[in-house]
């Protein structure tokens, strides 16, 4: 997206993302690093970050693959969210050296300690009016019939979240 105003209008967009959890790449253009900390220019990798999992410009081009290797570590890992990678309107005059040599990173899969499953399932087995709010990860984790199977066994009523 363009520097500046189509940043700014991304903003609502990306802030969303973080709040349902959705990994998403926002690659927006920044102004020329000579002038992008000055007031009034709008900063993209700094006037987002309380809504990202990660926020970096890139200040050299020799870094580009080192820089989108961190990106997308952060997207793949954990809990969802936005990832910025600004990139400064001046850049695209500098030539990144070839190869990159990016090397695709590896996911981690997390999981919850089992003695908090057992705490968790026996609040719910014992709730008096439980209700199962779902939420993105079940389609993430494509649990569908787990959960399809979990709501029937107990009788609970399921809704889920906008996203």
């Amino acid at each position: 997206m363009q520097h500046g105003p189509g940043a700014e209008n991304a903003m609502g967009g990306v802030a969303q993302c973080y709040g349902e959890s959705v990994p998403v790449l926002v690659l927006p253009m920044g102004y020329a690093r000579r002038l992008a900390n000055i007031d009034p220019n709008f900063n993209s990798s700094q006037a987002m970050k309380a809504f990202l999992k990660s926020s970096e410009p890139i200040n050299i081009a020799a870094e580009v693959g080192n820089i989108f290797r961190r990106a997308f570590t952060r997207l793949k890992n954990g809990r969802g969210g936005p990832v910025i990678v600004e990139i400064p309107a001046d850049m695209w005059n500098e030539e990144v050296p070839e190869p990159l040599n990016y090397t695709p990173v590896l996911r981690t899969r997390y999981g919850a300690d089992p003695v908090h499953i057992k705490e968790a399932a026996a609040l719910l087995v014992n709730a008096k009016r439980p209700v199962i709010y779902a939420g993105q990860g079940v389609h993430y984790a494509k649990a569908w019939p787990q959960l399809k199977r979990l709501a029937e066994r107990l009788a609970i009523p399921v809704t889920t979240s906008l996203g």
